[in-house]
């Protein structure tokens, strides 16, 4: 009893009096008691302060540290880089569980425990594993943790939101709020009306004209010409194709065996027309009303399959499918709304991006959008009824974007189009006032910082600016006076401040526009940030607004996958914290792959990314070149003739 006391009493010195416990950041300690039985001690700290008694035991030469035969030098179990302690498994239990939307009851589940203790190798005990109560407890914990950082980095600038008129009850009510801390923000100035939402409506607005037929009698087109029809035409506008599209849709996706009696008809029918192009093994899709784009997406992959479709439906023979048969003219219309939709497909896609600027060719692209639908109005004017709908509603957008100056300070920091768009699209008064604007903007930001830099330097003798090469020596504090800074008025100051600002903003403006394709904006700021100072703070201010709401969309949209039927019960404060958490820690998964090795698939995919990148870019071009129109119409060209040849 004696001996074990005394190998306690020094176990506990030994480790007291190694530099590792120095080296412990202070904390407060709790104390365990035991019936003095040291392996006790031993499993304590083996579990609780691994890595640390590890060490401890190696430096000390204690029980424990030599190799023995089938079992590793020491504690320690190396994940890739991660340590292992019990610690760092419950904090992996609880990213797997958020990520991939994992019932909190699995923890309870006795084969996933013992799976989890084989995994261990004699590290981890049952108890170390919590329970679903303790989880849930772990959950709270780390959404409160990544809450408190994300406080802390909050600031509340522009708002992108959708057009939901129950925004506009929050804009006032938040306002209000900030209001009363004597902060300056505005429901309207600090909104943002969510790029992407604002095509939709104008694309469910042309739709939901198609579908109530025929245009009046005597309809004039974009020209002023009364718009001629076909009687055939007319007849395929009455059926409303887009409502007959949907059906077949419907209908072909209504059962697994209608399903797979598509797919093996596309591939019997290749098979038979060796000498043709062959029709890609795709299947069907739905649309839905409030997903982007998913009408063009739906209507381009029937169009795709329709050779398919319509021999499978006339070898089913079924009366219910075959009234669906499409001739030659509807086939026609339905190219035709094809093409309008393309354009606003095109638009969308170019301004989704969640980690990219985005802003600044937001109006640019409203009004290539516009551009597009009036010419396309003159090659199809049979459906220019249906355009001139979506064109009144994307005006009306422009109108309320317009009066928010972020748009014009957003194009002002894209180094690509700075005002130059403004001043080639905008009237003469409209391009004077947006220019004061930038200019007022800019002032404000930076007069009180100027002055408070000139003042804390002035206060500072021997130290120089960093652009000048004057050598200064150390300065006796003792001796030498420290000198005052030069007795000027507020006002002059002010006055001197503006003039810096208004001659940096005039050399940034001077220096020309960059070519877009390729341009990292916030690289660009990073690298010229000395060179301008006072704009480089404008655009860490103005580069995070964006012109969708991507992120939020996609968190929400994840959801459905968290509440489940067998999940209908999660509390309203748990739901929040699995949102969160999934979003972090799925943001977070590229950095864990960085040092793994790419298949041929995993290449596949990123060739065709980089694709996807570089066609964004072409778009971005076309937009921001002086003939957005056309360019656009020969940018479509080109990659249908790149698909067809594929």
């Amino acid at each position: 009893m004696l001996v074990s006391v005394l190998l306690v009493f020094s176990l506990i010195s030994l480790y007291l009096q190694s530099p590792t416990f120095r080296e412990l950041p202070t904390r407060e300690w709790k104390w365990w008691k035991n019936g003095s039985i040291t392996e006790t001690l031993r499993d304590h700290f083996r579990r609780y302060h691994g890595p640390v008694w590890s060490v401890v035991c190696e430096e000390q030469q204690l029980k424990g540290h030599a190799v023995q035969p089938g079992k590793s030098p020491s504690k320690r179990r190396i994940v890739g880089q991660t340590v292992f302690s019990i610690e760092e498994v419950r904090r992996r239990l609880v990213e797997w569980i958020v990520a991939d939307d994992q019932s909190l009851r699995v923890v309870d589940v006795p084969e996933f425990r013992r799976l989890l203790l084989a995994l261990g190798a004699g590290n981890i005990l049952d108890r170390d594993l919590p329970r679903r109560t303790g989880l849930a407890k772990l959950i709270a914990m780390r959404h409160k943790l990544e809450e408190e950082v994300l406080k802390q980095d909050l600031q509340i600038g522009q708002i992108t939101l959708d057009n939901a008129s129950n925004n506009n009850t929050f804009m006032s009510s938040l306002c209000e709020m900030i209001d009363v801390t004597g902060q300056s923000f505005s429901a309207k100035g600090n909104r943002l009306r969510c790029f992407p939402h604002v095509i939709n409506i104008a694309v469910q607005a042309m739709l939901d004209r198609l579908s109530k037929g025929r245009p009046p009698n005597g309809y004039k087109g974009s020209d002023g010409m009364v718009v001629f029809y076909s009687i055939e035409y007319l007849a395929a506008l009455d059926r409303d194709i887009v409502g007959v599209c949907r059906s077949v849709v419907t209908a072909m996706r209504a059962s697994g065996a209608r399903r797979l009696g598509l797919w093996n008809f596309i591939i019997a029918l290749n098979k038979r027309n060796v000498n043709c192009e062959p029709i890609p093994h795709l299947r069907l899709l739905r649309d839905c009303e409030t997903r982007w784009s998913s009408c063009f997406i739906m209507l381009n992959r029937f169009i795709t399959l329709w050779p398919a479709v319509q021999g499978y439906i006339r070898q089913l023979n079924d009366g219910a499918l075959t009234k669906h048969l499409m001739g030659d003219t509807e086939l026609t219309v339905l190219v035709d709304v094809i093409q309008v939709l393309e354009g606003a497909h095109a638009v969308q896609q170019v301004l989704s991006a969640e980690k990219t600027p985005t802003l600044s060719n937001a109006l640019p692209a409203y009004a290539l959008l516009i551009n597009y639908w009036t010419g396309l109005s003159r090659s199809i004017p049979q459906l220019s009824y249906i355009m001139d709908v979506g064109i009144a509603k994307i005006k009306d957008y422009i109108d309320q974007s317009r009066s928010s100056k972020i748009h014009v300070l957003a194009m002002a920091v894209n180094p690509s189009t700075k005002l130059e768009w403004i001043e080639s699209n905008w009237n003469s008064a409209e391009a004077r006032q947006a220019k004061s604007w930038v200019l007022e903007h800019v002032c404000l930001g930076s007069i009180r910082n100027l002055s408070t830099v000139r003042r804390s330097a002035s206060l500072a003798p021997g130290i120089d600016s960093p652009t000048s090469s004057t050598i200064h020596l150390p300065v006796s504090r003792e001796n030498t006076p420290v000198p005052e800074p030069a007795s000027i008025s507020q006002e002059e100051q002010d006055q001197a401040d503006r003039k810096t600002v208004e001659l940096e903003l005039e050399n940034y403006m001077h220096d020309g526009t960059l070519e877009s394709r390729g341009l990292d904006m916030v690289r660009f700021w990073q690298h010229h940030s000395c060179k301008y100072p006072t704009l480089y703070r404008i655009a860490l201010d103005v580069l995070p607004a964006q012109a969708s709401a991507v992120p939020c969309e996609r968190a929400f949209s994840s959801s459905k996958e968290t509440l489940t039927k067998r999940r209908n019960r999660l509390s309203p404060a748990l739901v929040e914290a699995l949102q969160h958490l999934k979003f972090l820690v799925r943001q977070q998964r590229l950095n864990f792959m960085l040092e793994q090795d790419v298949t041929e698939e995993e290449l596949s995919i990123e060739e065709r990314d980089s694709q996807m990148t570089v066609t964004r870019e072409m778009i971005r071009g076309a937009i921001e070149s002086d003939d957005p129109e056309n360019a656009l119409q020969e940018l479509i060209e080109d990659i249908e003739g790149e698909s067809c040849s594929v």
